[in-house]
């Protein structure tokens, strides 16, 4: 039942002390707003609406993101963990030989290592990053509840890619509901932040590992780069110097390689018959990368997680002082 203003303050039917009660009421927060609203006369609740907008400019609308801070905070250390994991399972370096295995006129040069990744590299690297998303998801939890609206299901929204590998649009239908709940300029900060596909790769990247399975030990990967120093036949003559083949990772089905977890195919050359086989002098680099996981592909482990905290901080630094005003 709809109640009257002028019966809620004695009945006076003054429009300043009507307002200067509505004003009061804004105060009480938005569910409290909600409750109040919900009972008021058609023209009071008109009242009402334009009282909330007027005390917007006095009002300090404190959100509080402090859930958001402390999910960062959690990334940080599980980065820093993983660092000192990784630090320890390399220390005094990772043992590795190169060969070449001819099989016809061809000639593999093969990389082989002789430890592998800890089993629990993947779950660690997923841990992390679903605190990174998770901040993503408090901090618009709490945008959504300071609008006094429920947050059932809310969460950072992100695109997607679709079933002919291409980026979907963005936004689609099913975020409307979510739009709904925000307010025109929240919104158009989410959107400016592109998580989606050839939008903010490495924003869309969050959601994409997030949602990788922890116990699949392909999402990281020892990656192999061969760097050739000289390459001459046996009289001397000189063919090249330098260069760099792209990344190889171990554990990349590969059917040339005998063991695929400790090997990994670095480079393939013709060699005719007869004729006489070069000799290489060859060195590799080894770094910790993400295995076939869009957009990260090939990426080293640590300096990605480093960027995606440092971008999602960032975000919520934004909202916070967009959206946190006096």
């Amino acid at each position: 039942m709809a109640i009257s203003m002028s019966a809620a303050i004695g009945g006076c039917p003054t429009f300043s002390i009507r307002l200067a009660t509505l004003l009061g009421f804004v105060l009480l927060g938005p569910r409290c707003q909600q409750c109040f609203k919900s009972r008021l006369s058609t023209c009071d609740r008109l009242l009402f609406e334009v009282a909330v907008s007027f005390g917007g400019y006095f009002i300090v609308t404190a959100i509080d993101f402090s859930p958001s801070l402390q999910k960062i905070a959690r990334a940080e250390r599980k980065l820093n963990n993983l660092i000192s994991v990784l630090d320890e399972w390399a220390a005094g370096g990772i043992p590795y030989n190169v060969r070449r295995d001819i099989y016809g006129e061809r000639v593999h040069v093969i990389a082989r290592i002789e430890k592998t990744l800890p089993d629990d590299i993947a779950w660690e690297v997923v841990e992390a990053v679903g605190h990174i998303r998770s901040a993503l998801d408090k901090m618009l939890v709490a945008v959504v509840e300071s609008n006094g609206r429920g947050v059932s299901s809310i969460g950072f929204p992100f695109g997607g890619v679709g079933s002919d590998g291409k980026p979907e649009p963005f936004p689609t239908a099913r975020h409307d509901a979510l739009k709904k709940k925000l307010t025109p300029d929240q919104w158009a900060l989410i959107l400016a932040q592109k998580p989606y596909p050839s939008g903010n790769d490495l924003l869309w990247s969050v959601n994409e590992i997030a949602n990788e399975d922890k116990h699949r030990k392909g999402l990281v990967k020892i990656g192999a780069a061969l760097k050739t120093r000289s390459i001459s036949i046996s009289n001397g003559y000189f063919i090249a110097t330098g260069g760099q083949s792209g990344m190889s990772m171990f554990g990349d089905i590969d059917f040339v390689c005998p063991d695929q977890e400790r090997e990994t195919l670095l480079t393939s050359y013709a060699f005719g018959p007869g004729s006489v086989h070069p000799q290489i002098e060859q060195t590799i680099s080894l770094s910790i990368v993400f295995g076939p996981v869009r957009p990260v592909a090939g990426r080293e482990v640590i300096p990605t997680l480093t960027q995606q905290i440092r971008l999602v901080k960032g975000i919520v630094e934004v909202f916070t002082e967009s959206f946190t005003v006096s």
